[in-house]
C-alpha cells in the first residue's frame, strides 16, 4: 500500500511540476521541451529533491524511453519515407557521417578511446525533433522548402538509430570479459529486424483488416496495444533491448493501412509523453560534472553547435532551402536532442562508455539544447525574418499543386466519382472505414 501510494505520489509531483514549468518556459519564448527539462531538474536531486529514489528514477527512465522511441518511429509515415528517396536521403546520411566523424574526431584529439569517441559522436550526431519542430511551428508554415528538409534530415536520423542500437554492442570492449562477446546480440538483432522487414507488414495487414472488420474501436486499440507489448516481450525475451522492440513496433504501426487513425489516437497523449521523458532527463543531469569542469563543459558545447551548424549549412546549398533562410534551419538542428539521450543510456547499459562521459555527454546534450532559443533569436535578426513566415507555401512560384480531392466513402456513389476524377488527371484520397473496401479501392489502384 506504501509502495502505490509512493508512486501516485511521484506520478502527482511529475505532473505538477510540469504544469507549473511549462507555461513559464513559453512565456520566457524558451518552449514547452525546456520547461519540462527545468520541471526535472527542480523535482530530481539537483534541485530540490522531491523525487530521490534512484531506482525509481531509473524505472521512470526507462518508460519514458520506450515511449519516446515508439513516439519517434510513429513519425516514419510512408509518406515521409517515400519522400525521403531521392536526393534528401543521400544529404541526411551525408550529415549524419559527417557530424559524426569530425566529432569523433575531436574526440580522440581531446585523449578519449576511438570508440569512446565514436559513441559520442553518433549520440552527439541525433539532433532533436521535439525542438525543431515547435521552431518550425512558431515560424514557418507545414509544407515549405525549409520545413520539410528539415523533418527529413531528422527523420534519416531517426532511421539512422536502427542499426545503431543493432550495432552498438560492439563498441562495448570494456564488457567483454563480463558480457561475453557482442555478436550473438548483433546477430540475433539483425534476424529480429529482417524477420519483421519481410513478414511484419504482411502478416499484421491481414490481421489488422481482421480486426477492423470487428467494427469496435476498442478492440481495434487492444490490438494496437497487444502488438506493442508483444514486441516488446519478444526482444526481452531475446535478450535484446527494449528500445528496439519500441522501435520496431512503432515502424510496423505507422506503416500498416490503419497507421493514420493510430496516429490520431495518440496525438493528445504524445506531447505528454515527450514532456515525461524529458522531465526524466532533467532528473539525471549530473551538476557535479559542470562544478568540476565549467570551462571545459562550455567549450564542448560551443564546438558541438558551431560544428553541428557548419555542417548543416554547408550540406543545405544542395536542397531546396532559400538561402537566406539556411542559417536559421542549420542553427535548428545545431543541438543535439532526445535520441542523443537514448544513445548514452544504451551505451552506459552495455558498457561501452565510462560513467564520467557518460555524464558529460548528458550535460553537453541538455545545455546544446537551451542554447537554441538563444542562437534562433540571433538567426532571425540577422536575416531580417518576421515573427512567422506565412508565404512561403513550398510552391515554385508559376507552379501548379497538384489536384487534389477527398472521396469520403467508397459505395456505389463513391467508385463512379473516384474513377471519374482519375479520369480526368485528378489524384482521389479515398477515405472508407470498411477494409473489403479498402482493399478493393487498393487494388483499384
Amino acid at each position: 500500500m506504501e509502495e502505490s501510494s509512493s508512486l501516485l505520489l511521484n506520478i502527482f509531483i511529475y505532473l505538477l511540476a510540469g504544469l507549473l514549468a511549462v507555461p513559464s518556459a513559453k512565456r520566457l519564448g524558451l518552449g514547452p521541451v525546456f520547461g519540462y527539462l527545468f520541471a526535472g531538474i527542480i523535482v530530481g536531486p539537483w534541485g530540490l529533491a522531491l523525487i530521490r529514489d534512484a531506482e525509481h528514477i531509473e524505472l521512470f527512465s526507462r518508460v519514458a524511453t520506450v515511449f519516446i522511441l515508439f513516439l519517434a518511429a510513429m513519425q516514419a509515415t510512408p509518406a515521409r519515407v517515400h519522400r525521403l528517396l531521392g536526393d534528401l536521403i543521400s544529404l541526411g546520411v551525408l550529415q549524419f557521417c559527417l557530424t559524426t566523424s569530425l566529432i569523433t574526431l575531436v574526440g580522440m584529439l581531446i585523449g578519449h578511446p576511438w570508440h569512446h569517441a565514436l559513441v559520442a559522436g553518433l549520440a552527439l550526431s541525433l539532433s532533436s525533433e521535439a525542438v525543431a519542430s515547435h521552431a518550425f511551428n512558431e515560424r514557418y508554415p507545414t509544407g515549405s522548402p525549409l520545413t520539410e528538409t528539415g523533418q527529413q534530415l531528422l527523420l534519416t536520423q531517426l532511421m539512422a538509430l536502427v542499426p545503431v542500437i543493432v550495432f552498438l554492442p560492439l563498441l562495448s570492449f570494456d564488457s567483454i570479459v563480463t558480457q561475453g562477446s557482442p555478436w550473438p546480440k548483433v546477430i540475433m538483432g539483425l534476424l529480429v529486424l529482417s524477420a519483421v522487414g519481410v513478414f511484419g507488414h504482411l502478416l499484421l495487414r491481414r490481421v489488422f483488416r481482421y480486426v477492423v472488420g470487428v467494427g469496435l474501436n476498442e478492440v481495434f486499440a487492444a490490438f494496437a496495444l497487444l502488438l506493442i507489448i508483444g514486441m516488446l516481450l519478444l526482444v526481452q525475451a531475446l535478450e535484446l533491448p527494449l528500445e528496439l522492440g519500441a522501435l520496431l513496433g512503432g515502424l510496423l504501426l505507422v506503416r500498416s493501412e490503419y497507421g493514420s487513425a493510430i496516429r490520431i489516437a495518440i496525438f493528445p497523449f504524445s506531447g505528454l509523453l515527450v514532456g515525461m521523458f524529458f522531465i526524466s532527463t532533467g532528473m539525471q543531469i549530473d551538476f557535479a560534472t559542470f562544478l568540476r569542469k565549467p570551462l571545459e563543459t562550455f567549450a564542448l558545447v560551443a564546438l558541438l553547435v558551431f560544428v553541428k551548424a557548419w555542417i548543416v549549412r554547408n550540406i543545405l546549398r544542395y536542397s531546396s532551402v532559400p538561402r537566406q533562410q539556411r542559417i536559421w534551419l542549420a542553427t535548428v538542428l545545431a543541438q543535439s536532442g532526445e535520441l542523443a539521450f537514448v544513445v548514452i543510456a544504451m551505451a552506459i547499459s552495455y558498457q561501452a562508455i565510462p560513467d564520467k562521459l557518460a555524464a558529460q555527454l548528458v550535460l553537453v546534450v541538455a545545455l546544446s539544447m537551451l542554447t537554441t532559443p538563444v542562437l534562433l533569436f540571433f538567426a532571425a535578426r540577422r536575416d531580417n525574418l518576421p515573427a512567422r513566415q506565412q508565404t512561403d507555401t513550398g510552391v515554385e512560384q508559376g507552379a501548379t499543386a497538384d489536384s487534389q480531392v477527398i472521396v469520403a466513402g467508397f459505395g456505389r456513389v463513391g467508385r463512379v466519382v473516384a474513377r471519374m476524377l482519375r479520369d480526368n488527371g485528378y489524384r482521389a484520397v479515398i477515405v472508407d472505414h470498411n477494409p473489403d473496401r479498402f482493399s478493393e479501392a487498393r487494388a483499384d489502384g
